[in-house]
Parts: structure tokens; C-alpha cells; sequence
């Protein structure tokens, strides 16, 4: 008998595990539509849309309408598959990504990489990315909302804020994504009435709702990600211009650290960073994580968020010598 945990897992394989698995079965045999998505438990309109990724992928996947079957193209085997190095240390870097990430996903791409690895030299790179959240802990958020946005249902959340309450929130679920180690859902939130994102591990319960998930009408994701700093979008972006000394010029030079970002070099070896972001606090935590090597020029209020908080740690360290 199959325990709780991975009985749960099996009914919602990862969306990336299931394309997998789709390939091996293919390979292996020609199954039927319907026999396809029983097994994967899913529907035949969610296979559609699989088989449909697939093929705009450029893998050969075709239907014989004669014997209600998918195969791939007569000349095609995905044991035939050549990789170039560069593709292969894609690979490794997608599979250190999704060893942070868990759960499926982590099965899913670990079997794709000992398959290709069996007949491949081991690629001459090694990647190493920030430690995440442990997926086990926002799983069962994640299956549920998931399956609400295949279902194109509204949820009921609870989450909690920043100052430790839990609130109901109403969402209609747009799009689950990963960012910085932690796990989120974007979505209508019908108590603000404006799109919003909750972290995963805020989430103590999800409800689906028997109400149609109504999605914004040309909403874009990736141009709504790219206004933010790193996952919250609060308000309307901002300009926000940072100027960094000459010792972090170099370190900012090194990499884009935002899709808005505007660079200038000032003649003493400092720089300016302009970007249009929306809220201030991830970013102010990203600055003061600089210390003295960053000062923010504009907006105002960031700037005199930063002095408030400057200050109350000069307090705290003033006030600990004193104890101390």
C-alpha cells in the first residue's frame, strides 16, 4: 500500500516530472489518448496541451489518427539524442534548480539527467545556487492551487501577513512560480482588488472554490515579474537610483541585477543604478546589504526609510554595548 505522501504526489505530478514521463512512454510503447491520460491522471485537455508544449519543444511526437495512437516520427528515438557540452551544462544548472525546488520536480529532471548522462562525459562545469525553502512543507498548498488553476477555479487562502495574522484572502490563481529560494502564487485578490503574490510557506490552509477563476484580460506575467525587485509587486513601479562607491562598481558591474537597469559611471571610479521597480521593501533590504557602499538618491521616502532604519540599528548596537 502506498503511503499517504506519495499517493498525494502521484495524483499531481510536477508539471515538468509528467512531460517527462510522457516521452518515456512514448518511447516505450504507443498509447492512446485516453490511455495516456489515465495514467498520468490527468485530463485529455491537459494532455492536449502537454503533447501540443511537446511538439512546439520540436519533439517529433505525431497522432495516428488510423490507430488512435501517439508515436514519434519513424526516424526519431530519444536514445538517438546527441548533446553538445553547452547543452549539457544547461542541463546541470536546471537540475541544481531543481534539487532547491523539490518534490517532483527534483525526480523529474534527476531522471531526465541520468538518462542523457549514460551515454555523455560528465560536462566540465558545476553550479551552485542559493538554499531553498523544503518543498515538503508548501506541498499540499501547491498541489491544491495548482489544480485550481487547471480548473480554472477561484481559491479561499489563509495567509498571514507580515505582522503575524492570519487573513482570508479570495484569489484567482494566475501563476505559481519560484523565486529566490521560496515558492509563490500571483493572482486576483478580491479583497484588494488587484493583483497580488503570497508566499507559499505563509499559507497555513487553501480552499477551492466552485467559482470561475476569471483571468485578467492581457495579463502578461513575465512583464508584470520584471517591475519587481525580486517576487512582491505592491504599487506602480518607481524610478529608484542608487549611487554605489567605487569598490561596488565593480561587484554591480559584474552582472544585471534588474531588466530596467540603466548604468552611469561617474569620473571617481563610483556609479549610479537607475531601475523602475515597484515597492521598497525588498530593495531596501537589498541595499543595506551593501552598508556604506550604497546610498540611495531617489525616491525620498526609500531614502528616509533607509536613514529610519540606519538609525534603529545604531540604537540596538548602542544599547547591547550597554548591556554587555
Amino acid at each position: 500500500m502506498k503511503r499517504k505522501g506519495t499517493a498525494k504526489r502521484d495524483e499531481g505530478l510536477k508539471r515538468l516530472q509528467r512531460l517527462v514521463k510522457i516521452l518515456q512512454i512514448i518511447e516505450n510503447r504507443r498509447p492512446g489518448r485516453k490511455e495516456l491520460a489515465e495514467e498520468l491522471r490527468i485530463t485529455e485537455r491537459q494532455l492536449y496541451r502537454d503533447i501540443n508544449d511537446l511538439i512546439a519543444a520540436e519533439l517529433p511526437i505525431v497522432y495516428d489518427r488510423s490507430k488512435g495512437v501517439y508515436c514519434f516520427e519513424e526516424t526519431f528515438s530519444l536514445k538517438k539524442i546527441s548533446i553538445k557540452t553547452d547543452e549539457l551544462q544547461s542541463l546541470l544548472m536546471a537540475r541544481e534548480l531543481f534539487s532547491k525546488t523539490g518534490g517532483g520536480f527534483k525526480e523529474g529532471i534527476e531522471g531526465v539527467y541520468r538518462k542523457i548522462l549514460a551515454a555523455q562525459n560528465e560536462p566540465p562545469t558545476s553550479f551552485q545556487l542559493e538554499p531553498a525553502i523544503d518543498f515538503s512543507k508548501v506541498e499540499p498548498q501547491y498541489q491544491a492551487i495548482n489544480k485550481a488553476i487547471d480548473d480554472s477555479v477561484r481559491v479561499e487562502l489563509e495567509h498571514q501577513g507580515s505582522d503575524g495574522k492570519y487573513t482570508k484572502r479570495e484569489i484567482d490563481p494566475y501563476r505559481l512560480f519560484y523565486s529566490n529560494g521560496f515558492w509563490y502564487v500571483l493572482g486576483w485578490c478580491h479583497m484588494r482588488q488587484d493583483i497580488r503574490t503570497f508566499a507559499l510557506d505563509r499559507i497555513r490552509k487553501v480552499k477551492i472554490l466552485e467559482k470561475h477563476n476569471l483571468t485578467k484580460a492581457g495579463f502578461n506575467f513575465d512583464e508584470y515579474i520584471a517591475m519587481c525587485w525580486r517576487s512582491y509587486y505592491l504599487e506602480d513601479p518607481e524610478e529608484v537610483r542608487i549611487k554605489f562607491s567605487p569598490v561596488a562598481a565593480k561587484e554591480i558591474h559584474r552582472k544585471e541585477w534588474h531588466p530596467t537597469q540603466k548604468v552611469k559611471d561617474m569620473k571617481d571610479g563610483s556609479l549610479e543604478l537607475t531601475i523602475q521597480v515597484s515597492g521598497v521593501d525588498e530593495i531596501m533590504r537589498w541595499v543595506l546589504s551593501w552598508g556604506r557602499n550604497a546610498q540611495v538618491l531617489q525616491p525620498k521616502a526609500l531614502k528616509d526609510r533607509i536613514k529610519k532604519e540606519i538609525a534603529e540599528m545604531a540604537k540596538e548596537y548602542r544599547l547591547k554595548k550597554g548591556l554587555g
